[in-house]
């Protein structure tokens, strides 16, 4: 009677191999190009892998800049005077 454990020996040898091989291609070919991407201060596109720069929109459209957003009015609940001038 043969015994399988030398079988199972080499099956689960080659399972770890090809699962060492698979993380490793993980690795190199999606982790590491992000890593580089986000590390220059791109952006990192993973359905296309693409790294791309970020552009402002003034560039793109010609208008100039228009610095920070103004602030909202406050809102006042309906019934109750408002204290502030009136526009």
């Amino acid at each position: 009677m043969t015994s399988s454990i030398p079988r199972l020996k080499l099956f689960f040898l080659g399972l770890f191999a090809i699962t060492c091989a698979a993380i490793w291609a993980f690795q190199a070919f999606y982790v590491w190009p992000r890593d580089r991407c986000e590390a220059k201060g791109a952006w990192w596109d993973p359905q296309a892998r693409i790294c791309a720069t970020p552009i402002q929109i003034s560039k793109i459209t010609g208008r100039p800049n228009p610095g920070p957003a103004a602030q909202p009015a406050p809102r006042v609940p309906p019934g109750v005077q408002s204290t502030s001038p009136a526009p």
